[in-house]
């Protein structure tokens, strides 16, 4: 696993474990969301071209979002680097 890949799965297990705990705060909210998805799958399959495309645009706009969402936690983790090196230079 090459620097990259290895940053990469870092976030994406610490991603996921917020998002757990999230769910298990919040359990309404996400059977909510769950029933919210399945419904509207059934709803789509009467339509398999529309079905198709928002599955398409969806998938864009969760790698977007990832790739977002990637972006802004290493900045947290830069400024917490950061932020801890200028502490330790007061001292």
């Amino acid at each position: 696993m090459n620097r990259e890949e290895l940053i990469s799965f870092i976030i994406t297990e610490r991603v996921s474990d917020v998002c757990s705990v999230q769910r298990s705060q919040n359990p309404d909210s996400y059977l909510k969301e769950k029933e919210y998805l399945n419904s509207w799958e059934k709803f789509m399959k009467d339509y398999p071209e529309a079905f198709e495309k928002t599955q398409e645009f969806l998938n864009h706009l969760t790698e977007t979002q990832a790739t977002a969402m990637e972006s802004c936690y290493l900045t947290g983790i830069k400024d917490g680097v950061r932020l801890m090196q200028t502490i330790r230079g007061l001292k």
